[in-house]
Order: C-alpha cells, then structure tokens, then sequence
C-alpha cells in the first residue's frame, strides 16, 4: 500500500491575520478549498476557510510559500461544507489583496461569523413578511423601459456587464429600479441591491414584501446580532436569494448572483473609512466580474470614475428621458452674492433671500438653510489677526455659543472659552465665518421667527427630527439632506459652497456639484433653490446654475488629466500611527527620502494628531501612481517595516475619498 504524500493547506480565520499554515490528515474530504474547517488557534479551536492546499513541497515553493516545520504544524481537526462559492472566494482574495488588509479581515467582513454560529442562536422561527400595500408606481419613457430590456437580456445571457443609468430626476432612479424589480423578481434568482444609507431601504422594501416576501432580506448596521444570523444563514442555504441592503450587503455570501444593483452610485456612504476600507460600488463591479453577473449603477449626478468609465467603454450607458412625474416644473436655482460687511459685522443671509423666504412665511411653506458648520463661529483675535486653535492638533476651534465652549473638530478636544488670545494675549476675540448657530440668530433677528437646527446627534435644547419636520424654517448641515426625512421644502438656501470648494481635496467639486443636486431633491417643484457665493464666474457655479453635467463633467475631467489625479491615476493613503516616537519619525522619513526616487509621486508626509486609542502621533502619506502594483509595493514595504512594532500601526487606504 502507497504512503499518502503528506498535504498542507492555508486557512484565513476572520481576524486580522494572514494565511496559517496546517497539516491534513489522511482522513480529510477531497476539494478542500474554500471548506470550513475547525484548526487549532492559540489555546483553542476556532472556524477558519481552507484557500490553499499544497500536495507536495513543490507546490508550496510555486506559490512562493515558506517550507514550514512540519513537526510544529498543527492538523486541521474537523472539515465541513463549503463556506461560498469559488468565485466568492476570489473576492475575499481579491479584497485582501487590493485593499492591503490580512486575508481574515476580509473574511470576517464577509459575514463569516454570522455563517459559522451556532444554530441554537435560530431557536425563533421567522415568520413571513406582511404583505404590503402597492407602493406608488412611477411612469417611465419608452427609452428607459428599453434600458431595462437591454438590462434583462444581459442578465439571461449570464455575461459580465456593468450599465450606467444617469437619471434626469432623483426619482428616476428610484422609478426605473422598482421597474427593473418588477420585470426580475419572478423569473431570476440572486438579486443584490445596494443602497448608500439605512433610510433608502423604504424605497424598495415595501416592494419586495409585496411580491417576494418568502425570498428577500434586509442586512444593514441597525440589525441586532441575532436577526443578522438569521438573515445570513437564510442566504447561505438558498432560502433567501433576493438582498437588499447598506453598504455591507455587497459581501452577502449570495451563492451566486444574477444581477447586483447599486442605487445612488456616487454617494460617499459606500466608502467605508474602518476596518477594510473598500468602496462598495467598486467591489459590485469586481463581484460582478467574477460571478459573470450584470451590474447596474444608478445615479442623478454620476461619479466622474463611472462617467469617464462610460467614455472608455468600460461600462455602458442606458438611455433615459424624463419621466412623466418628472415633466412637472424643476426648481429654479438662482445664484446671488452674500451681503457686504459692514465694519466688523458680517451678516450672512442676502437680502433678496431674506425677501423671498419672507414670501413663503406668508403661505406657510417651509424654508431649508444649509451651512455645513456645526456651532456658531470660529473666533479671531483683532489684535493679532489669529484663529484660536487646538492646543493638541492646531486646527482651528469652534465656539459653540449654546454651551459657552470651544471645540476641535479634528481631535474632538474641548475646551472653555479663553479671556484672552494663546498668541498675543489681546482680549478682543470676535466671531468669523458661521455655523449653524450664529445662522439660526440671524433668522431670528431678520425674519423674527425661530428655526430649529438639525445636524447629525441633535442640536441643543432637545432639537430633533421631529421637530425639524414640523418646524417651517430649518437650519442643518449636510445631515439635513441626507437623514431620509420628509423634505418638501418651497425653498432651501446652501450658504456655504465657497468654503466647500476651497477644501485641499481633489473632488471638492465634484462633492459640490452631488451635493447642489442632492439639495436640489429637497425643493418641491416650482420652489427656489438659492446659491449664495463671491464667486458667480467661477465655471463649476456656472454649470449648477443651468444644472450642466456635462459641462462640470468636460471640466473636471480636463484638470484631473492635468494634475494626474483619479481616474487617470491611482492613490493610495498610508496612515502611520504612533506614539510620539522620534525613532519611528526618522526611519520612516529615510524611507520616504528613498523612495521618492522612483517613478512614484509620493505627496507628504502631513503630521496629524492619531484618532486611534492608544496613539498620539500620525503621518499621513498619500501615494499616487499610473498603476496599482507600485503604490500596492510601497505600501506593503511600509507595513513590513513596522509589523513587529507593538507601538506603530499602519492602515492603507486604497482610493481615499476624503483628503
């Protein structure tokens, strides 16, 4: 009888930890890969994915794996099934490698734990889903009903494809995929529909429990532990093949996926900033490649990457026309300066926004005012001429009035209200710029009425959502427009695009552009939308005034060509953490001086205070690059450097966001 060769197989385990590597016992089941296997970790015994197996040492050195002790090895104890498909193993490969993170962290943000728990967590039965009542039906044109053919026969032929809907109206969107979920549900299997926030579940919910309530589940954040076990194990075994949810759904071990549709594509809610970094739009489209599976992004005001994507060929457009909800009168958008200061007095609201909200006080209508500033000011010194800052961080403090105090917004610091200025020790500190406290005095002092403010974790004095729908004039930040509430607004005035568009950030006119629309779908139809700026000729405020995507678009894209920044190159964000250590300052800036040789722009780097416990310290360095290989190297190297430093952590962020 032959001797069996002896087998070693890779398992990730969903922590952040590479690929370990065991032995396997005779007795193991064939096609091991991508089982779910029970193996020794530390002290006990935990769940893990077999994503290598090695028959022989040839096989480990092809794979340019270390040869390892075989008398250190521990044996996989226990086999079972299969944890996903092939192809959604390649993702979680895929995830690890292009978001540089240990090949566990991708596996436990695939829902892997909830997969693997115990089932006396399911002791309740689910119940089905309550028939619902029909939700409102919105007409579409006869183009955008031969885009959702052209949708449906990609899908029948089971070919990798990714379409751009670029909707005329927000409400197109949300009209043409109810209609692609009408003409699907019956007939196809694995629907995955992505959206960007928790409260545009109600778009599609009331749907799916209308016609498929036995198929379809919800995931999203606000689920407790047990509800999401049960959600993911109804996937798993096939109970549930229709998903919708936030942005962590794009990871639902769906067992193969027919189309995945992501709603609002450019919202920036899909860049996840903890944890695995990834960008869920993105990760639709690899998961739509690897699964041969349609993709559908869908949009008002598409990202520049999808829409330049288009231009190449990448990705294929879908045509549209207005729907006919959409033919009823847009909002006009008029651009008006800020009033003029007077002495040291600044007042905010321009007087022909004054006199047009007072006309719609008069028939009980409903005003919007967003600054997107929280508390009431920044304070200077008129002596010196300097900003009061952060004794941590620098950054410039916000006084908050309501509370008699001071705030940093970068380190959360707080401080009391100093009697004089840190830098020269004058006493005359006066407010500049504001915030949505200082806007909301002004309201009352000009229209004599009282606004209420609504921006993420209340304001002061109780101000809430509820309040906030009621009331008849609102002061918010961008949370106002974000937050699902009932809008309806007969105007809304955004007074902050300038400081918006001088941010140090790339796509700060790209966010303006998104947010102005976004604002846009906030104002009944006739009302008003105000754009208050000094600078009415800059071309970016020029193409709102008409709502010109096209014209922002063939903008942007030219001095993106110029400046070499995304979708014509590649950046990458490395945050080094530490702990006030000057030896890892001088081994990472020699490093740097090295590297900076190479062909790679390396930008940086920027010294901030850490938002991580246990940190003091962080350099940021941003990367960019013609390819992913060079500034993946770069950063690999960074993180080699420091992996045996208990006092430094290194997080790489592929495609930053936010700068």
């Amino acid at each position: 009888m032959l001797m069996r060769m002896p087998m070693f197989a890779d398992v990730i385990f969903p922590q952040k930890l590479p690929p370990l590597t065991y032995r396997v016992n005779d007795d193991a089941p064939e096609n091991l890969s991508g089982r779910i296997v029970q193996a020794g970790l530390g002290r006990r015994v935990t769940s893990g994915v077999v994503v290598a197996v090695y028959k022989h040492h040839k096989d480990m050195e092809r794979a340019h794996r270390e040869m390892p002790d075989e008398s250190r090895l521990k044996a996989i104890e226990t086999a079972g099934g299969y944890f996903w498909s092939p192809a959604g193993m390649k993702l979680v490969q895929w995830l690890a490698d292009y978001y540089l993170v240990p090949a566990g962290l991708a596996l436990k943000s695939c829902f892997f734990e909830d997969a693997v728990a115990k089932a006396g967590v399911l002791r309740k039965t689910r119940k089905p889903l309550p028939a619902a009542a029909e939700p409102e039906m919105l007409l579409l044109g006869g183009d955008e009903l031969a885009s959702i053919q052209r949708v449906l026969d990609t899908v029948r032929g089971n070919a990798y494809r990714t379409y751009l809907y670029h909707a005329p109206v927000a409400l197109g969107t949300h009209a043409f995929i109810q209609e692609l979920l009408r003409n699907s549900v019956s007939t196809m299997t694995g629907i995955l529909l992505i959206v960007p926030e928790f409260h545009f579940l109600e778009r599609y919910a009331p749907l799916l429990r209308m016609l498929v309530p036995e198929r379809s589940v919800v995931l999203h954040s606000k689920m407790t532990p047990n509800q999401r076990i049960r959600a993911v194990h109804r996937i798993r075994s096939g109970e549930a093949d229709i998903v919708l949810g936030t942005r962590s759904a794009v990871l639902a071990p769906l067992p193969k996926t027919s189309i995945i549709i992501v709603d609002d594509e450019h919202n920036s809610a899909y860049k996840a900033e903890e944890g695995l970094h990834y960008h869920g739009r993105d990760v639709a489209v690899m998961r739509g490649y690897l699964e041969k599976s349609c993709v559908v992004l869908a949009s008002s005001c598409p990202s520049v990457e999808s829409a330049y994507n288009v231009q190449i060929g990448k990705y294929h457009p879908l045509d549209h026309q207005k729907t006919k909800r959409g033919t009823e009168r847009r909002p006009e958008i008029r651009i008006v300066p800020p009033p003029p200061r007077k002495g040291h007095t600044q007042k905010q609201l321009a007087h022909e926004v004054v006199r047009t909200v007072r006309g719609y006080l008069k028939t009980h209508e409903r005003v919007l005012f967003l600054i997107n500033r929280k508390g009431y000011s920044l304070l200077q010194c008129r002596d010196c001429g300097e900003l009061i800052r952060c004794n941590t961080c620098s950054n410039a403090l916000v006084f908050h009035k309501s509370a008699n105090r001071l705030d940093c917004r970068l380190c959360m610091a707080k401080s009391e209200l100093p009697e004089q200025c840190p830098s020269c020790a004058g006493v005359s500190l006066h407010p500049v710029g504001a915030g949505t406290e200082r806007i909301r005095d002004e309201i009352a002092e000009v229209l004599g009425q009282d606004a209420v403010i609504m921006e993420k974790n209340g304001g002061d004095s109780g101000e809430n959502i509820l309040f906030a729908e009621l009331a008849p004039l609102v002061v918010g930040t961008e949370y106002a427009v974000r937050s699902g509430t009932q809008h309806g607004y007969a105007a809304a005035i955004v007074l902050s695009i300038d400081a918006t568009l001088s941010q140090p950030d790339f796509r700060a006119h790209e966010r303006t552009f998104q947010d102005v629309v976004q604002v846009l779908h906030c104002v009944k139809p006739g009302g008003t939308l105000f754009i208050q700026t000094r600078n009415s000729r800059e071309p970016l405020i020029r193409c709102i005034g008409r709502l010109d995507y096209n014209g922002f678009l063939s903008h942007e894209l030219q001095q993106r060509r110029l400046l070499h920044y995304p979708p014509f190159s590649r950046l990458l964000r490395l945050s080094v953490h530490y702990a006030n250590d000057e030896r890892i300052t001088k081994q990472l800036d020699t490093f740097l001086g090295e590297q900076r040789k190479d062909t790679s722009q390396i930008l940086g780097p920027l010294e901030l205070p850490s938002g991580l416990k246990g940190f003091r310290r962080c350099w940021q360095i941003l990367i960019k690059t013609s390819d992913r290989k060079t500034s993946g190297d770069l950063a690999r190297s960074v993180q080699k450097m420091f992996e045996r430093e208990r006092r430094v952590r290194v997080v790489a962020d592929a495609d930053p966001y936010r700068m």
